[in-house]
């Protein structure tokens, strides 16, 4: 079961608030599957729904408070990551957050992608996504 944007959380966890929204229109989307991705080959860290008015809270545990760096920073306490949402426009009511994952790329399915978003534990992210219907 998902969280809901009312939810409660770990100070340490990392908390992503998305609204997803239609990006002709601007109507808030419900129903739709919001995935937390990092890495090259996309690993899921966490994932949530949105509701009726197309918020979203995704908690992620795991985030690292400092974490190995790249280049002159030998530390980071950020880590980047991509946030996507997935939804079936004629889907039924509710979805099916598994088969949503699964048919991600299948006709009909719409996707949307906001890459570099800077992660970090204990704090929160607020994010909005446009799909195109």
């Amino acid at each position: 079961m998902f969280r809901s944007p009312a939810a409660g959380f770990s100070l340490a966890w990392a908390v992503v608030r998305v609204s997803v929204s239609a990006a002709d229109t601007g109507r808030g989307l419900g129903g739709v599957l919001v995935r937390v991705l990092r890495g090259a080959a996309p690993a899921v860290m966490a994932s949530g729904m949105s509701d009726r008015r197309g918020e979203a809270l995704v908690a992620v545990p795991g985030v690292p408070v400092t974490t190995f760096g790249s280049g002159a920073n030998v530390l980071a306490t950020e880590v980047s990551v991509t946030l996507q949402a997935i939804v079936d426009p004629d889907g039924r009511e509710p979805p099916d957050p598994d088969d949503l994952e699964t048919r991600l790329g299948a006709p009909g399915i719409r996707s949307a992608s906001v890459a570099d978003v800077a992660l970090a534990s204990g704090r929160t992210v607020v994010q909005a996504i446009a799909v195109t219907l």
